[in-house]
């Protein structure tokens, strides 16, 4: 008896011991889910990067690659919001106006974000 978990109801109406049981099973399937995910997850292939430590161990480098990041970000946004996916203009002229004024826009969007961040 010593082993066994009171059976008082518990608001739900169920006992304590069948929410007790419940919680022990949802955890059992819950870590075996886990298990087969972090299984799945892990790196087995043998590529590498083709940029050697040579260079990636330098602080150019990592700013180079936030800068990067920037830019592809606005790009990104170029296409996706500012239509510049598939530009439905023809001619350089008009072509130039649209990619100037939705650079205009990412700049206002991201001036916005960056006055409501202070």
């Amino acid at each position: 008896m010593a082993g066994q978990v009171p059976t008082k109801p518990n608001y739900q109406g169920n006992s304590v011991r069948h929410t007790h049981i419940c919680v022990l099973i949802v955890r059992e399937a819950i870590i075996s889910l886990l298990k087969k995910a972090r299984s799945t997850a892990t790196y087995t292939t043998k590529r590498r990067s083709a940029v050697d430590e040579r260079t990636t161990r330098h602080t150019g480098y990592e700013i180079s690659q936030r800068k990067r990041k920037r830019v592809e970000q606005s790009f990104g946004w170029m296409k996706m919001v500012g239509m510049l996916k598939k530009v439905k203009l023809r001619g350089i002229d008009k072509v130039g106006w649209l990619f100037i004024f939705t650079g205009a826009a990412y700049n206002l969007c991201r001036l916005r974000n960056l006055m409501a961040r202070t």
